[in-house]
């Protein structure tokens, strides 16, 4: 079974990110969750799973709350042993179909970035609450590293 590595809420929705060794990403409704655990019926599943990476993940972030009201705040990177992050423009609930594909059969993934330098694990990823910054922490056995990613100019409508 593998295990859910990391989570996210994003600010200003009803909607949970989890990332773990699967190499998915689930979006889970935070209404559902709570419906369903008042009534006990059953297990809660996720309205959507992003698909994509190739090695189990280990790190995700989006907007802080404070940012809520910014024109990316859908936006959600994930990263994990691969050594890349994914930019994610998350869907509403209402723009999904449950049961199938998505309406218009988007592929949410709109971005994928690495340092060709360093291809080790992304352990973590902090997204600045003010600014348009995202921060990667890698790690291997010779050398640490931080890396500063500018998210000023990220197209969601590509």
């Amino acid at each position: 079974m593998d295990s859910v590595r990391n989570a996210h809420i994003m600010p200003g929705s009803q909607t949970l990110a989890t990332v773990s060794e699967d190499c998915m990403v689930k979006l889970w409704s935070l209404e559902s969750i709570e419906s369903k655990y008042a009534k006990s019926n059953g297990n809660v599943e996720p309205y959507m799973t992003l698909r994509g990476h190739t090695g189990p993940l280990l790190a995700v972030a989006g907007l802080t709350e404070e940012r809520k009201a910014a024109k990316n705040r859908n936006l959600l990177f994930t990263a994990g042993d691969e050594g890349c992050i994914r930019v994610w423009d998350v869907p509403a609930i209402s723009d999904v179909n449950q049961y199938g594909d998505t309406y218009d059969g988007k592929n949410y993934c709109i971005g994928v970035w690495s340092d060709d330098n360093n291809r080790e694990a992304i352990w973590d990823l902090r997204y600045h609450p003010f600014q348009d910054l995202l921060l990667s922490i890698s790690a291997n056995s010779s050398y640490n590293s931080v890396l500063v990613w500018n998210c000023n100019n990220i197209d969601i409508n590509s």
